[in-house]
């Protein structure tokens, strides 16, 4: 988020600039994720507190235009996933385990509070119980 800026105009700013989706009914958090990544250019440790909100817009393509050249090297591509197809996927998808978590929130039941899905690792990248 940028300084000052709240959470929903953070989440469609977000939205717009990693997709060209500007017509979109924002609803609520649903989860909520924290992780320490390292910076992709100086390795710096960074936390990052995501928060995953339901949004409807109408049915139409993502666009990459607005993509930094940071997002254009990290991101292989961006586009809708059926659900059948996240379950079958081997590719990797973050947040970790949203096929499993998707049919409520597909099914209009959203849980409150948020649920938290951040998943905790060891230092040889092996998931580990939460600290």
């Amino acid at each position: 988020m940028e300084p000052g800026e709240t959470l929903t105009a953070a989440a469609l700013r977000e939205v717009a600039e990693e997709t060209g989706f500007t017509d979109l009914r924002l609803g609520p958090v649903v989860w909520t994720r924290s992780a320490v990544v390292p910076h992709l250019e100086t390795g710096e440790s960074l936390l990052f507190e995501e928060r995953y909100l339901v949004a409807h817009c109408a049915a139409a393509e993502p666009n990459r235009g607005s993509w930094t050249d940071v997002e254009r090297r990290l991101i292989d591509d961006i586009r809708w996933w059926s659900l059948e197809e996240l379950r079958a996927s081997r590719e990797i998808i973050f947040p970790e385990g949203r096929a499993e978590l998707l049919p409520e929130i597909l099914g209009g039941v959203y849980p409150d509070p948020p649920a938290e899905i951040s998943v905790f690792v060891t230092l040889d990248n092996q998931p580990a119980d939460q600290l």
